[in-house]
Protein backbone atom coordinates (compact mmCIF):
# COMPACT_ATOMS: atom_id res chain seq x y z
CA UNK A 1 0.00 0.00 0.00
CA UNK A 2 1.39 3.42 -0.95
CA UNK A 3 1.82 5.97 1.81
CA UNK A 4 2.45 9.65 1.30
CA UNK A 5 5.51 10.98 3.09
CA UNK A 6 5.84 14.58 4.21
CA UNK A 7 8.79 16.56 5.49
CA UNK A 8 7.96 19.62 7.60
CA UNK A 9 10.59 22.15 8.70
CA UNK A 10 9.75 24.00 11.92
CA UNK A 11 12.61 25.99 13.47
CA UNK A 12 15.14 23.25 12.66
CA UNK A 13 12.71 20.66 14.00
CA UNK A 14 12.04 18.11 11.27
CA UNK A 15 9.06 15.80 11.43
CA UNK A 16 8.88 12.88 9.01
CA UNK A 17 5.57 11.12 8.91
CA UNK A 18 3.28 9.18 6.64
CA UNK A 19 -0.35 8.21 6.41
CA UNK A 20 -0.73 5.20 8.68
CA UNK A 21 -2.36 2.38 6.76
CA UNK A 22 -0.68 -1.01 7.01
CA UNK A 23 2.51 -1.75 8.91
CA UNK A 24 5.41 -3.70 7.53
CA UNK A 25 7.70 -5.56 9.94
CA UNK A 26 10.57 -3.05 9.90
CA UNK A 27 8.41 -0.03 10.61
CA UNK A 28 6.32 -1.91 13.17
CA UNK A 29 9.44 -2.74 15.17
CA UNK A 30 10.55 0.89 15.13
CA UNK A 31 7.13 2.01 16.35
CA UNK A 32 7.30 -0.47 19.22
CA UNK A 33 10.62 1.07 20.23
CA UNK A 34 9.82 4.68 19.43
CA UNK A 35 10.53 5.89 22.99
CA UNK A 36 14.19 4.92 22.54
CA UNK A 37 14.39 7.00 19.37
CA UNK A 38 12.28 10.10 19.92
CA UNK A 39 13.79 13.53 20.54
CA UNK A 40 17.34 12.49 19.69
CA UNK A 41 19.66 13.97 17.12
CA UNK A 42 19.78 11.15 14.63
CA UNK A 43 20.49 10.23 11.06
CA UNK A 44 18.74 7.53 9.07
CA UNK A 45 20.87 5.59 6.59
CA UNK A 46 19.49 3.78 3.53
CA UNK A 47 16.23 3.87 1.67
CA UNK A 48 13.17 5.06 3.51
CA UNK A 49 10.29 2.79 2.58
CA UNK A 50 7.36 4.26 0.63
CA UNK A 51 5.00 2.75 3.20
CA UNK A 52 6.77 4.20 6.19
CA UNK A 53 4.15 4.60 8.89
CA UNK A 54 5.86 6.23 11.83
CA UNK A 55 7.04 9.71 12.63
CA UNK A 56 10.27 10.94 14.13
CA UNK A 57 10.71 14.08 16.17
CA UNK A 58 14.27 15.26 16.31
CA UNK A 59 16.28 18.42 16.80
CA UNK A 60 18.41 17.39 13.83
CA UNK A 61 17.84 14.74 11.19
CA UNK A 62 19.59 13.51 8.05
CA UNK A 63 18.02 10.95 5.76
CA UNK A 64 20.21 9.06 3.31
CA UNK A 65 17.87 7.83 0.59
CA UNK A 66 17.49 7.52 -3.16
CA UNK A 67 13.71 7.75 -3.11
CA UNK A 68 12.58 10.38 -5.60
CA UNK A 69 10.34 12.09 -3.06
CA UNK A 70 13.30 12.86 -0.81
CA UNK A 71 15.88 13.43 -3.56
CA UNK A 72 16.12 17.22 -3.18
CA UNK A 73 16.54 16.82 0.57
CA UNK A 74 19.19 14.17 -0.08
CA UNK A 75 21.04 16.30 -2.64
CA UNK A 76 21.21 19.27 -0.29
CA UNK A 77 23.75 17.36 1.81
CA UNK A 78 26.05 16.35 -1.04
CA UNK A 79 28.42 19.20 -0.19
CA UNK A 80 29.33 17.26 2.95
CA UNK A 81 30.68 14.34 0.94
CA UNK A 82 33.63 12.25 2.03
CA UNK A 83 34.66 9.38 -0.21
CA UNK A 84 31.52 10.32 -2.16
CA UNK A 85 29.40 9.17 0.74
CA UNK A 86 26.95 11.51 2.33
CA UNK A 87 28.55 12.55 5.61
CA UNK A 88 31.85 13.82 6.91
CA UNK A 89 33.34 13.57 10.37
CA UNK A 90 32.79 17.17 11.40
CA UNK A 91 29.17 17.19 10.35
CA UNK A 92 28.32 13.96 12.13
CA UNK A 93 29.66 15.08 15.49
CA UNK A 94 26.30 16.75 16.22
CA UNK A 95 24.38 13.48 15.90
CA UNK A 96 24.03 10.99 18.74
CA UNK A 97 21.86 8.28 17.15
CA UNK A 98 22.23 6.21 13.99
CA UNK A 99 19.34 4.21 12.52
CA UNK A 100 20.68 1.85 9.87
CA UNK A 101 18.49 -0.23 7.53
CA UNK A 102 20.40 -3.42 6.66
CA UNK A 103 20.66 -3.95 2.91
CA UNK A 104 20.12 -7.08 0.87
CA UNK A 105 23.70 -6.85 -0.33
CA UNK A 106 25.76 -7.86 2.70
CA UNK A 107 29.03 -6.55 1.27
CA UNK A 108 27.44 -3.14 0.79
CA UNK A 109 26.16 -3.12 4.37
CA UNK A 110 29.64 -3.99 5.67
CA UNK A 111 31.13 -1.11 3.67
CA UNK A 112 28.52 1.38 4.86
CA UNK A 113 28.65 0.34 8.52
CA UNK A 114 32.45 0.42 8.67
CA UNK A 115 32.37 3.91 7.21
CA UNK A 116 29.61 5.14 9.52
CA UNK A 117 31.32 3.65 12.58
CA UNK A 118 34.42 5.65 11.68
CA UNK A 119 32.65 9.02 11.71
CA UNK A 120 29.76 8.79 14.18
CA UNK A 121 30.71 9.95 17.68
CA UNK A 122 31.64 7.46 20.40
CA UNK A 123 28.81 6.74 22.86
CA UNK A 124 26.23 7.38 20.15
CA UNK A 125 23.26 5.01 20.04
CA UNK A 126 22.94 2.71 17.05
CA UNK A 127 19.86 0.84 15.83
CA UNK A 128 20.24 -1.72 13.03
CA UNK A 129 17.10 -3.14 11.49
CA UNK A 130 16.58 -5.60 8.67
CA UNK A 131 15.07 -8.78 7.37
CA UNK A 132 16.23 -12.05 8.88
CA UNK A 133 16.68 -13.75 5.50
CA UNK A 134 19.30 -11.27 4.23
CA UNK A 135 21.91 -11.59 6.97
CA UNK A 136 20.80 -9.08 9.61
CA UNK A 137 21.79 -11.51 12.39
CA UNK A 138 25.44 -11.42 11.30
CA UNK A 139 25.61 -7.74 12.21
CA UNK A 140 26.33 -8.55 15.86
CA UNK A 141 29.62 -10.26 14.98
CA UNK A 142 30.42 -7.64 12.34
CA UNK A 143 30.12 -4.73 14.78
CA UNK A 144 31.60 -6.51 17.81
CA UNK A 145 34.92 -4.61 17.93
CA UNK A 146 33.11 -1.25 17.92
CA UNK A 147 29.74 -1.79 19.56
CA UNK A 148 28.11 -4.54 21.60
CA UNK A 149 24.75 -5.16 19.92
CA UNK A 150 21.73 -6.82 21.47
CA UNK A 151 18.59 -7.94 19.69
CA UNK A 152 15.88 -5.89 21.40
CA UNK A 153 12.94 -6.86 19.24
CA UNK A 154 12.06 -9.15 16.41
CA UNK A 155 9.21 -10.37 14.29
CA UNK A 156 8.95 -13.39 12.05
CA UNK A 157 10.78 -11.73 9.17
CA UNK A 158 12.65 -8.88 10.79
CA UNK A 159 14.96 -8.05 13.72
CA UNK A 160 16.05 -4.88 15.50
CA UNK A 161 19.48 -4.58 17.18
CA UNK A 162 20.56 -1.85 19.57
CA UNK A 163 23.89 -0.85 21.05
CA UNK A 164 26.18 2.02 22.07
CA UNK A 165 29.25 2.78 19.98
CA UNK A 166 32.35 2.42 22.17
CA UNK A 167 35.11 2.52 19.56
CA UNK A 168 35.52 4.00 16.09
CA UNK A 169 36.47 1.80 13.16
CA UNK A 170 39.56 2.54 11.08
CA UNK A 171 37.88 2.91 7.72
CA UNK A 172 40.13 2.44 4.68
CA UNK A 173 38.08 2.75 1.51
CA UNK A 174 40.69 1.12 -0.71
CA UNK A 175 40.29 -2.19 1.13
CA UNK A 176 36.70 -2.44 -0.10
CA UNK A 177 37.44 -1.92 -3.80
CA UNK A 178 37.25 -4.83 -6.19
CA UNK A 179 39.46 -4.64 -9.28
CA UNK A 180 39.16 -6.96 -12.25
CA UNK A 181 40.32 -6.90 -15.85
CA UNK A 182 38.22 -7.51 -18.96
CA UNK A 183 39.85 -7.35 -22.42
CA UNK A 184 42.79 -5.37 -21.00
CA UNK A 185 40.43 -2.85 -19.41
CA UNK A 186 40.79 -2.26 -15.68
CA UNK A 187 37.49 -2.02 -13.82
CA UNK A 188 37.38 -0.72 -10.26
CA UNK A 189 34.17 -1.06 -8.31
CA UNK A 190 32.63 -1.19 -4.83
CA UNK A 191 29.85 -3.25 -3.20
CA UNK A 192 26.39 -2.08 -4.21
CA UNK A 193 27.54 -0.72 -7.57
CA UNK A 194 26.09 -2.33 -10.70
CA UNK A 195 28.81 -4.47 -12.22
CA UNK A 196 30.44 -5.39 -8.91
CA UNK A 197 30.16 -9.09 -9.74
CA UNK A 198 31.45 -8.59 -13.27
CA UNK A 199 29.94 -7.77 -16.64
CA UNK A 200 26.37 -9.00 -16.95
CA UNK A 201 24.92 -10.48 -20.14
CA UNK A 202 22.96 -7.34 -20.92
CA UNK A 203 26.05 -5.12 -20.78
CA UNK A 204 28.00 -7.57 -22.92
CA UNK A 205 25.26 -7.53 -25.54
CA UNK A 206 25.14 -3.73 -25.57
CA UNK A 207 28.93 -3.57 -25.85
CA UNK A 208 28.79 -5.86 -28.89
CA UNK A 209 26.87 -3.14 -30.76
CA UNK A 210 29.64 -0.54 -30.33
CA UNK A 211 31.73 0.24 -33.42
CA UNK A 212 34.44 2.67 -34.43
CA UNK A 213 32.13 4.81 -36.60
CA UNK A 214 30.23 6.11 -33.56
CA UNK A 215 31.06 9.80 -33.11
CA UNK A 216 29.96 12.85 -31.16
CA UNK A 217 28.70 13.33 -27.64
CA UNK A 218 27.54 10.27 -25.72
CA UNK A 219 25.51 10.09 -22.50
CA UNK A 220 25.79 6.94 -20.35
CA UNK A 221 22.78 6.77 -17.98
CA UNK A 222 23.35 4.71 -14.84
CA UNK A 223 27.08 4.39 -15.43
CA UNK A 224 27.79 2.09 -12.46
CA UNK A 225 31.44 1.06 -12.64
CA UNK A 226 31.88 3.08 -15.84
CA UNK A 227 32.69 0.06 -17.97
CA UNK A 228 30.27 0.83 -20.83
CA UNK A 229 31.70 4.29 -21.44
CA UNK A 230 35.31 3.14 -21.17
CA UNK A 231 34.82 0.36 -23.72
CA UNK A 232 32.89 2.67 -26.04
CA UNK A 233 35.63 5.28 -25.88
CA UNK A 234 38.29 2.62 -26.56
CA UNK A 235 36.39 1.47 -29.67
CA UNK A 236 35.04 4.82 -30.89
CA UNK A 237 37.83 7.29 -30.21
CA UNK A 238 35.98 10.24 -31.76
CA UNK A 239 33.43 10.44 -28.96
CA UNK A 240 33.02 12.64 -25.90
CA UNK A 241 31.53 10.69 -23.00
CA UNK A 242 29.37 11.88 -20.10
CA UNK A 243 28.58 9.40 -17.32
CA UNK A 244 25.70 9.94 -14.88
CA UNK A 245 24.38 8.03 -11.90
CA UNK A 246 22.32 8.86 -8.79
CA UNK A 247 24.60 6.76 -6.58
CA UNK A 248 27.67 8.66 -5.34
CA UNK A 249 29.58 5.43 -4.78
CA UNK A 250 28.96 4.46 -8.41
CA UNK A 251 30.24 7.84 -9.54
CA UNK A 252 33.44 7.32 -7.56
CA UNK A 253 33.90 3.94 -9.29
CA UNK A 254 33.21 5.49 -12.70
CA UNK A 255 35.85 8.15 -12.07
CA UNK A 256 38.40 5.54 -10.97
CA UNK A 257 37.70 3.28 -13.94
CA UNK A 258 38.19 6.23 -16.31
CA UNK A 259 41.43 7.19 -14.59
CA UNK A 260 42.86 3.66 -14.48
CA UNK A 261 42.30 3.35 -18.24
CA UNK A 262 43.54 6.85 -19.13
CA UNK A 263 40.14 7.87 -20.48
CA UNK A 264 38.84 11.43 -20.31
CA UNK A 265 35.15 11.88 -19.57
CA UNK A 266 32.65 13.91 -17.57
CA UNK A 267 31.11 12.26 -14.51
CA UNK A 268 27.98 13.83 -13.00
CA UNK A 269 25.50 13.17 -10.23
CA UNK A 270 22.11 13.04 -11.95
CA UNK A 271 18.85 11.23 -11.33
CA UNK A 272 18.55 10.17 -14.97
CA UNK A 273 18.23 13.60 -16.69
CA UNK A 274 17.81 15.81 -13.61
CA UNK A 275 21.27 17.39 -13.94
CA UNK A 276 21.61 17.26 -17.75
CA UNK A 277 21.51 20.55 -19.65
CA UNK A 278 22.88 19.75 -23.12
CA UNK A 279 22.05 17.41 -26.01
CA UNK A 280 23.76 14.27 -27.24
CA UNK A 281 24.32 12.28 -30.42
CA UNK A 282 23.90 8.98 -28.56
CA UNK A 283 22.34 7.96 -25.25
CA UNK A 284 23.19 4.48 -23.95
CA UNK A 285 21.90 2.65 -20.89
CA UNK A 286 21.55 -0.72 -19.22
CA UNK A 287 18.76 0.41 -16.87
CA UNK A 288 17.58 -1.44 -13.76
CA UNK A 289 14.28 -3.28 -14.04
CA UNK A 290 13.75 -4.09 -10.37
CA UNK A 291 13.20 -2.20 -7.15
CA UNK A 292 14.09 -4.78 -4.52
CA UNK A 293 12.30 -7.97 -5.50
CA UNK A 294 9.58 -6.22 -7.49
CA UNK A 295 9.58 -5.37 -11.19
CA UNK A 296 9.78 -1.64 -11.77
CA UNK A 297 9.74 -0.30 -15.32
CA UNK A 298 9.37 3.37 -14.40
CA UNK A 299 13.06 4.10 -14.97
CA UNK A 300 12.96 2.59 -18.46
CA UNK A 301 9.86 4.62 -19.32
CA UNK A 302 11.43 7.80 -17.98
CA UNK A 303 14.62 7.24 -20.00
CA UNK A 304 12.65 6.67 -23.20
CA UNK A 305 9.96 9.34 -22.81
CA UNK A 306 12.37 12.15 -21.90
CA UNK A 307 15.28 11.18 -24.13
CA UNK A 308 14.00 13.34 -27.01
CA UNK A 309 14.69 16.46 -24.90
CA UNK A 310 18.37 15.51 -24.69
CA UNK A 311 19.03 14.14 -28.17
CA UNK A 312 20.25 16.13 -31.13
CA UNK A 313 18.44 15.78 -34.45
CA UNK A 314 19.15 12.29 -35.75
CA UNK A 315 20.40 11.43 -32.28
CA UNK A 316 20.12 7.81 -31.16
CA UNK A 317 18.77 6.16 -28.02
CA UNK A 318 20.26 2.68 -27.52
CA UNK A 319 19.26 0.63 -24.48
CA UNK A 320 19.51 -3.02 -23.49
CA UNK A 321 16.48 -4.59 -21.84
CA UNK A 322 15.58 -8.09 -20.70
CA UNK A 323 13.58 -9.77 -23.45
CA UNK A 324 10.51 -10.32 -21.26
CA UNK A 325 10.03 -6.53 -21.20
CA UNK A 326 8.52 -4.88 -24.26
CA UNK A 327 9.44 -1.28 -25.08
CA UNK A 328 7.35 -1.35 -28.26
CA UNK A 329 4.62 1.00 -27.08
CA UNK A 330 6.88 3.56 -25.41
CA UNK A 331 9.38 3.75 -28.28
CA UNK A 332 6.72 4.12 -30.97
CA UNK A 333 4.89 6.76 -28.94
CA UNK A 334 8.09 8.73 -28.34
CA UNK A 335 10.04 8.24 -31.60
CA UNK A 336 7.57 6.67 -34.02
CA UNK A 337 10.35 4.17 -34.84
CA UNK A 338 12.59 1.54 -33.30
CA UNK A 339 14.61 -1.51 -34.24
CA UNK A 340 15.95 -4.43 -32.22
CA UNK A 341 19.53 -4.35 -33.42
CA UNK A 342 20.69 -7.36 -31.42
CA UNK A 343 19.12 -10.13 -29.34
CA UNK A 344 20.84 -12.86 -27.34
CA UNK A 345 20.87 -14.52 -23.93
CA UNK A 346 17.38 -13.26 -23.03
CA UNK A 347 18.33 -9.61 -23.72
CA UNK A 348 17.43 -7.20 -26.53
CA UNK A 349 19.17 -4.02 -27.64
CA UNK A 350 16.59 -1.45 -28.75
CA UNK A 351 17.48 1.54 -30.88
CA UNK A 352 15.42 4.58 -31.84
CA UNK A 353 16.41 7.64 -33.89
CA UNK A 354 15.15 11.16 -33.34
CA UNK A 355 14.36 11.93 -36.97
CA UNK A 356 14.16 15.42 -38.43
CA UNK A 357 10.68 16.76 -38.95
CA UNK A 358 9.80 17.86 -42.48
Amino acid sequence: MYHKIFIVYINQLIILYGEKLYLNDKNHILILNHKKIMNKRFLVFNDIQNNIDLYFKSKNLIIHTKKKLLLDFYKSFLKYNKYNMIFNKNYCISFNTLIYFWKKNKSESILQLHYLLSIVSIYSDIFIIGQNNIGINSTKKLCNPFVHLNKINYKKKCSLYYGIITKKSNFILQKHFKIYIWNNIIIQTLPGVFGYRGLDKGSLLLISTFHKNITGQVLDIGSGSGILSVILKKIAVNTEITLVDNNNIALLCSKNTLRYNNIIGTVLFSNIYSNINNKFDLIISNPPTHCGKKNNFNIIKHIIQNSVKYLKKNGILRIVIHSYISCHKELLKTFNNYTIIKQMNHFCVYQSILKKKN
